[in-house]
């Protein structure tokens, strides 16, 4: 089991979104643009080498020659290789763009097929004359969300492969990480470097949007004093954004969540839920928090423009499918 420890931030403005991150254990680093995110993959074969009897020996005896028979010859069944490059998609995904998917495909003998099915419903195939095929499945044949069945064929043998399509959300680290399901998670609020009178009324926005999330998550938010909560929401010196939000992985979960507000900014100290409130701040630097990415869509809240009187204030119908992909709030209650 591999083991990482991750710290990612984004940063939220009414101008064009900046991206930090920082990796510890190995290596430090910042960037300042969108990062590609490197392809998963998935591998399923068939198909197994059997080999015959053991050699007998008639039984040796004085008027008798041993006769020794010959080992037949090692059996390979036919078999398929199937290789994704990837298992899960997002076409929404604004900052690690979806590419087709790219499929490899290799079997002891030919013609080689590939189909790709959502339900009974055949949605893009392929067929090859060799016993090897590379091609690619369009993001144009994966147009609904859900999980596809990539088939592989040749002759009688049949390997399969689930492919998974989000659409309308977009993860914020490569392995989609979450944190647990149903967890109560603690937060605080820090109030050392706050600027004058600019944190009114901040808890109770807080409080709001975490109680909306809790709707759409199923996780639970407890507010605690002290450094030590899940999530700390403190204020820091920034210019040229208004916040930013991120968590730290561990193996595929999230810990240590952080939203900073930045001093500088008038949105990030103007209380509210309305259009010039700091409401739609909140809620996108906490959907960071809980493990969500910018997407492509501008009527998503997770798209990395906000644009004044225009832009969505409270997540929207992929924001929320997301949320409920990732952490299936059915089965907290």
């Amino acid at each position: 089991m591999t083991t990482r420890v991750l710290w990612t931030a984004r940063t939220r403005s009414r101008t064009p979104w900046v991206a930090a991150s920082l990796a510890a254990a190995l290596s430090l680093g910042l960037v300042a643009a969108p990062a590609s995110g490197a392809a998963t993959s998935g591998a399923a074969t068939s198909g197994a080498a059997t080999s015959g009897p053991a050699p007998s020996a008639g039984a040796p005896a004085s008027s008798q020659a041993v006769v020794l028979l010959p080992r037949p010859a090692p059996h390979a069944e036919p078999g398929v290789s199937l290789t994704l490059s990837t298992t899960w998609v997002f076409p929404q995904d604004y900052d690690r763009p979806a590419g087709p998917v790219k499929v490899r495909v290799s079997a002891s003998s030919g013609p080689v097929r590939v189909e790709v099915k959502r339900g009974s419903a055949v949605v893009w195939s392929k067929q090859g004359s060799g016993a090897t095929l590379s091609t690619s499945i369009p993001l144009t044949a994966l147009r609904k969300a859900g999980t596809y069945q990539v088939h592989a064929t040749a002759g009688p043998e049949t390997t399969k492969a689930s492919l998974r399509v989000s659409r309308g959300w977009a993860p914020l680290m490569d392995s989609v990480a979450r944190w647990p399901r149903c967890k109560t998670l603690t937060w605080a609020y820090d109030a050392s470097d706050a600027p004058q009178g600019g944190d009114k009324q901040l808890v109770a926005d807080l409080t709001k949007v975490l109680a909306r999330y809790s709707e759409l998550t199923g996780l639970t938010f407890s507010r605690v004093t002290g450094p030590l909560a899940d999530i700390v929401v403190a204020w820091e010196e920034g210019t040229g954004a208004d916040a930013t939000g991120g968590a730290g992985e561990y193996d595929g979960v999230l810990v240590t969540g952080v939203l900073n507000l930045f001093t500088s900014s008038e949105w990030a100290k103007t209380p509210g839920m309305g259009v010039k409130g700091r409401g739609a701040l909140l809620y996108h630097e906490l959907m960071h928090v809980l493990g969500y990415g910018h997407v492509t869509d501008d009527q998503q809240l997770m798209y990395p423009i906000h644009t004044l009187g225009v832009s969505p204030l409270e997540p929207q119908s992929g924001d929320i499918a997301g949320l409920r992909e990732l952490y299936a709030p059915k089965t907290c209650r």
